[in-house]
């Protein structure tokens, strides 16, 4: 085969990456990951891009030079990667910061790497072939027409059998979260309203995928996502000077009458919808039975009712970015680290909330996410970025004849900032971050293309080599890509046994992850809560299920416990050890030592101290304080356990648990008065119809 037929070939491979990944990455998710959504939009993208970045590198190296094109980005760029890499040295913990916290996957430094290297190749790649820019545009439409047919058909209850969630309410798609979906189609519909702009002959299509993209934007009840579109909608109609127009006017008229239909996700402007309109003349005497009752409900009472608003968690989950970003102010907590940094500095008043149990691995605010993670170096490398291209569109949307196009992708990018400041960015969200600034260079005619030239030499023997050198590097990443697949679909499983008690079954599967990536420690987390309940039931039973099948006496039984809760201390210390500001691990370890106290009691002296460490990361966790209590009156100490229940109870005053433990503990030290109290307190503000408080008071 010639050369020219290769390097047509590496042609073909590397514009087909880039078609395939604007067309699988919104698609693509399994019900076999830990993370159905996220994970396997990540893995996709890390196997694209490592195709993609091989096909440049053997086209580059048989045609004797790489060539990388110059861009107005490249000095924010540079600055950024350096600051996540400064960021990833200094983490808490390095291995989040590398591969990102696991379940969300997308922001860690391989992920920069790779949206960087994808920004790189296809400035170099088509810097002056701008009809590739409307091949990956009209290839991201299409791809969003399936997934908005997918969110139409979820409005209609196809899948509400399958999910958790209230999927009918606010459609998901195949991008797993309503916020995420709008902001998905936020940065679409700018691009399909500049082709209904613009072409002639599809006009019609255009514009009504564009509003079958609103029309699922609302579905989403995303407040971001609409402020997001707004916004860049706003900014492109304006710049490109058609928002008096009247395709213009026809645009507002359209999505304005979609937004009376259908309602929007704003309570001030719902009354002026159809949907409210209709409920309010066929269901009034409801109405009127629900503010009945909103007037008799009891204002000083602590009960939940319902759940805590969205914006009211924000604004706690950003006061606590704060004060973690003035802990760490130069660099950092480090890169995705927020699950831990958070925990240190959470503010009590998360504890009153509706989520006050959830896990927070992001702020909710990509802003004060990078500040908090990335410190003042990361924010400002990431703003300069911004900067950097808003002054370009600006420029370039002046001096050029293209203005609809510069201008819509101005307004997809607006609307990405715009929603990231109530949220934060995911795959798809991510990489039209980066390649939108490089849609909008290579159709700007205001700059000169330049290129830096690394001259490689013309041998044969030495193209033929690092090409396949390339091959086999590219070969090896992506079978480490699905064995890391691979992995997380066992790890998965795992968890779903333990969760059934199913702790053999469990025990195989985590094996086995922990066999495919054994350096994940989320995977050896999990194995060693498995590892200590099968450690026990070896212990406990005479007749022993073994990993061949067969029954085994007690003796058997006890060898079993020995080498299971050995490899189960083992690994949790080896975790606690590497990662110590992992307040997640600390947990685990005290759950596994909990569990083999069962057999030897001196366990429960070293599960107190792993639980004050998760106590010294995350001081105001009340369910900690709460079990630091229990294990304290399992020592014995019942006034030490007393009083850390009075704390647990101080940090959440509804909290069931501590209250009905003082009850007990008075109770039994005679004190019925006091217990009569926690029992009241439980009866008026937390479980009015609490049967157990109810007949113990009787009893008393």
């Amino acid at each position: 085969m010639s050369k020219e037929n290769i390097l047509s070939y590496l042609n073909t491979i590397i514009k087909w990456g880039f078609i395939l990944l604007f067309f699988l990455v919104p698609l693509v998710f399994t019900p076999w990951n830990s993370e159905l959504f996220e994970y396997n939009k990540m893995m996709l993208t890390y196997g694209l891009t490592a195709i993609i970045a091989c096909g440049f590198l053997i086209k580059s190296v048989l045609r004797g030079k790489i060539e990388i094109t110059k861009t107005p980005f490249d000095i924010p760029i540079l600055l950024f990667l350096i600051s996540q890499i400064l960021s990833t040295i200094f983490s808490i913990d390095p291995h989040t910061s590398i591969w990102g916290y696991y379940s969300r996957f997308h922001g860690g430094l391989m992920s920069t790497i790779s949206y960087i290297l994808l920004f790189y190749i296809f400035v170099s790649e088509y810097a002056k072939d701008r009809k590739t820019i409307l091949t990956i545009v009209k290839t991201g439409i299409i791809s969003a027409v399936v997934v908005s047919i997918y969110a139409i058909l979820q409005r209609l209850g196809a899948d509400k059998h399958i999910w958790v969630q209230d999927v009918q309410n606010r459609v998901f798609s195949s991008l797993g979260q309503p916020n995420w979906l709008a902001a998905y189609f936020s940065v679409i519909i700018p691009t399909s309203l500049a082709l209904f702009l613009k072409e002639k002959n599809n006009r019609l299509i255009y514009i009504i995928l564009s509003v079958v993209f609103f029309s699922v934007i609302i579905f989403t009840r995303s407040r971001s996502g609409f402020v997001g579109l707004a916004a860049g909608l706003l900014v492109m109609l304006l710049v490109s000077k058609v928002m008096f127009s009247k395709k213009g006017a026809l645009i507002i008229l359209l999505f304005g009458i979609l937004s009376f239909v259908f309602g929007t996700p704003f309570t001030q402007l719902q009354k002026y919808t159809l949907p409210y309109i209709v409920n309010q003349i066929t269901a009034k005497p409801d109405l009127q039975n629900n503010q009945e009752a909103e007037k008799t409900t009891p204002v000083g009472q602590l009960i939940e009712y319902g759940g805590t608003e969205s914006g009211a968690i924000r604004s706690i989950v950003w006061k606590g970015a704060i004060d973690v970003f003035k802990h760490n102010p130069w660099f950092g907590s480090g890169v995705e680290t927020f699950a831990y940094s958070y925990y240190q500095f959470r503010p009590i008043e998360h504890n009153m909330t509706s989520e006050w149990d959830f896990l927070y691995n992001k702020v909710h605010n990509e802003y004060l996410n990078f500040a908090a993670t990335t410190g003042i170096v990361g924010l400002s490398a990431y703003l300069l970025i911004i900067a950097a291209f808003i002054i370009f569109s600006v420029l370039a949307i002046r001096s050029s004849e293209d203005k609809i196009m510069l201008s819509a992708f101005l307004g997809a990018y607006i609307s990405i900032l715009v929603s990231n400041f109530w949220g934060f960015s995911v795959v798809i969200v991510a990489i039209y971050f980066f390649i939108l600034p490089a849609f909008s260079f290579i159709s700007s005619k205001k700059f000169e293309t330049k290129t830096l030239k690394f001259n490689l030499t013309n041998r044969v023997i030495f193209q033929k080599t690092i090409s396949g050198i390339l091959l086999i590097v590219t070969c090896y990443v992506l079978f480490v890509l699905i064995q890391m697949w691979r992995a997380d679909a066992a790890y998965n499983l795992g968890s779903q046994y333990s969760k059934a008690n199913q702790y053999l079954n469990s025990y195989q599967e985590l094996k086995k992850a922990v066999s495919l990536n054994p350096n994940e420690p989320t995977f050896k987390d999990q194995l060693a809560i498995t590892e200590s309940n099968l450690a026990l039931i070896a212990y406990q039973e005479k007749q022993v299920p073994t990993p061949s099948g067969r029954d085994s006496d007690q003796s058997v039984g006890k060898d079993i416990y020995g080498q299971l809760s050995t490899d189960a201390l083992n690994l949790s210390e080896s975790l606690v050890n590497q990662y110590p500001k992992n307040v997640n691990f600390w947990k685990t370890r005290t759950r596994v030592l909990f569990t083999l106290s069962e057999v030897n009691p001196a366990y429960l002296t070293t599960a107190l101290t792993s639980l004050q460490k998760a106590w010294e990361l995350a001081p105001n966790d009340t369910k900690i304080v709460y079990n630091i209590g229990l294990l304290y009156a399992r020592l014995g100490n019942n006034e030490k356990a007393i009083e850390l229940l009075q704390k647990s109870a101080d940090l959440k005053p509804n909290y069931y648990e501590p209250h009905w433990a003082l009850a007990l503990f008075y109770e039994q030290l005679g004190e019925n008065q006091k217990a009569k109290d926690e029992l009241n307190f439980i009866t008026t503000n937390i479980r009015p119809d609490d049967q157990a408080a109810l007949d113990k008071l009787k009893e008393l």
